[in-house]
């Protein structure tokens, strides 16, 4: 399993590597081992490029999510794309009072699930059950962080 990480924000408040390593074990997890996974953290500014030319939404947003179509029989696969504002989760895990690391794991595994196939803006049914799958898999990579 690969993920491709890059940081245009720097280490401010939070662990690059901690990251890589939960993005990592979401691909063990969720049984995509084989598959490649792109993550970017960047700023609002960046995001809200990407959200405005892919979305037609001119803001920033906390994170954004761009699965692929690849073929499951080539040699290693993409998943998609994950781009998480560090700007945008810091006011955020803030307001929340969440330390910065903790929400950049929600932040994370919100849009993994995305790349699963999830949307929670299709139907109630379909909020609460990929409310469930982003909640058995923070389990996962909490118990994992703790044994």
């Amino acid at each position: 399993m690969t993920v491709l990480l890059t940081n245009d924000f720097g280490e401010d408040g939070f662990s690059t590597s901690l990251v890589l390593q939960q993005a990592e074990a979401l691909l063990g997890l969720a049984g995509k081992e084989g598959y490649e996974l792109s993550l970017l953290l960047t700023t609002d500014s960046a995001i809200q490029e990407i959200n405005a030319a892919w979305r037609h939404k001119n803001k920033p947003t906390n994170v954004l999510s761009f699965p692929m179509d690849d073929d499951e029989d080539s040699l290693q696969p993409m998943l998609g794309d994950i781009i998480i504002s560090i700007d945008t989760a810091k006011r955020e895990s803030l307001a929340k009072q969440y330390p910065l690391q903790t929400y950049l794991s929600r932040l994370l595994v919100h849009g993994f699930v995305h790349l699963l196939g999830y949307d929670h803006e299709t139907s109630a049914e379909a909020y609460d059950e990929m409310l469930a799958v982003e909640q058995y898999f923070l389990q996962k990579l909490n118990s994992d962080v703790h044994e």
